[in-house]
């Protein structure tokens, strides 16, 4: 249904969408202002001035506009690319694919990503044999288990398995074992990852069977490795105990920046401490992935290599954009999740020009401009479930975050509108997260009103 435009009809009332009124916003001008533009990605409804062409719409007046104003279909809204499939976990949870250059509607909206590559090569945990280690059991490929130096602890396939979408492995412990023993997720010798580089590893890690009584913690760890695989200068590892949670289904991660002159690799494994008794747990393990940067993004299946996901491109349709290129245009954006140094969240052309709505180098603001931004908000990032309402004119520019006091400016909107994406610009500034509406209107509200409409999705 990706794609498809929705009826305007619903249920047997058969009441008409959008509704009169919906989304009206008062006029920097005076008056009631209706919107150009609607995207709700959270309930996939879409409507934009069917009957107008983009030229109409520069020339229009805002009431023609809005007068306008049809249910249509998010093709007539965005030219939608990505050459790649993706992933994403639906309303149920079940983690499923989107096609090359189809749109992701996830739970929480509409999902937008940079690129990403998964350098484990068997997040699909292919090659496991349920049993023994060492008498018929077998790791699935490239995952392997430290040899035993004290202790009588046995270590099994317990089963293999499909749920919520994605391949998993159950792992028995049995036995105790004196010294820590390390389940290695990868080989030593296949993450790439030098002096400065960031790298992140998640995985879900969830305690099916038995308890984790007799062990001091269990930790996921990213470690760095020299060319020849073993520990670089300093043995630098990242560590993060997961039993406190370890009852919980959610992923994981943990990430470092790279430290040590002769790291050229780093390896994830799972550490198992030495026990103070008998232990018997059964661990579950799924969706294995290690990716350049700091944070993790969806999960990317692989099968026998690394696998990149191409980066998704929501740019706005000639008639769309119409809305936002005329001389005075407001919007609001609400989603969730959104991060990113020099992130756009709205953006235009190019990354010199293309600041319209956009996050600080430092995360720590959202912004509206380019030479001399205006800082509309302090924030954190990822940013909760948010709205951000903004308008310009050749008069100022103002905005308004979370509700709070709208924040104005003199200066005109000083970004190249050409072209206008969300989630990223034309080069490639990306704000991954989930978007779950955009509204555009053909004509600067007023300053107060922002306020009142940037408020998060309900």
């Amino acid at each position: 249904m990706l794609g498809l435009a929705f009826s305007p009809w619903r249920g047997a009332s058969r009441r008409r969408w959008p509704k009169p009124g919906e989304n009206t916003i008062t006029a920097f001008s005076g008056g009631t202002l209706g919107p150009g533009l609607i995207a709700d990605f959270k309930r996939r409804r879409f409507a934009l001035p069917k009957s107008m062409t983009a030229a109409q719409i520069l020339a229009a007046t805002p009431a023609q506009i809005a007068a306008a104003l049809k249910s249509t279909a998010f093709a007539d809204l965005f030219d939608f690319a990505r050459a790649s499939a993706a992933t994403y976990f639906d309303a149920s949870g079940t983690l499923v694919t989107a096609d090359i250059n189809q749109p992701r509607f996830a739970a929480d909206g509409l999902l937008l990503e940079g690129p990403a590559t998964n350098f484990i090569r068997n997040s699909v945990l292919g090659g496991a044999v349920v049993g023994a280690l060492g008498s018929g059991g077998q790791l699935a490929t490239n995952l392997s288990m430290s040899a035993a130096v004290g202790g009588d602890l046995v270590t099994s396939v317990a089963a293999i398995g499909v749920e919520s979408g994605y391949a998993y492995i159950d792992i028995r412990f049995v036995g105790q074992n004196t010294t820590p023993r390390y389940l290695n997720l990868e080989s030593s010798t296949t993450i790439p990852a030098v002096a400065g580089d960031a790298r992140l590893f998640s995985a879900m890690v969830r305690l099916v069977a038995g308890s984790l009584a007799n062990t001091s913690d269990l930790q996921i760890v990213l470690s760095e490795r020299n060319t020849s695989g073993t520990n670089a200068t300093g043995s630098l590892a990242t560590g993060v105990d997961i039993k406190p949670t370890i009852t919980s289904g959610a992923r994981r991660s943990l990430s470092r920046t790279i430290a040590a002159a002769d790291a050229a690799y780093v390896l994830p494994y799972l550490r198992i401490p030495a026990a103070t008794g008998p232990v018997d747990f059964t661990l579950r393990l799924a969706l294995l992935q290690c990716e350049a940067g700091l944070e993790a993004s969806s999960p990317i299946m692989t099968n026998g290599s690394a696998v990149t996901r191409a980066a998704d491109n929501a740019k706005l349709s000639a008639k769309a954009a119409a809305v936002l290129q005329r001389v005075s245009a407001g919007l609001l954006i609400q989603g969730s999740g959104t991060k990113g140094a020099y992130g756009r969240i709205i953006g235009g052309s190019t990354g010199s020009t293309g600041q319209m709505i956009s996050l600080s180098s430092t995360e720590n603001a959202v912004r509206i401009g380019r030479a001399a931004p205006t800082t509309i908000a302090a924030v954190t990032t990822p940013l909760p479930n948010f709205g951000l309402a903004a308008g310009w004119s050749d008069s100022g520019r103002a905005g308004s975050y979370q509700g709070s006091a709208t924040v104005v400016a003199a200066s005109v909107l000083d970004v190249d509108l050409s072209n206008i994406y969300i989630g990223r610009d034309g080069s490639g500034n990306f704000a991954p997260g989930y978007y779950r509406q955009f509204v555009a209107w053909p004509a600067r509200p007023a300053d107060a009103a922002l306020a009142g409409k940037a408020v998060a999705y309900v």
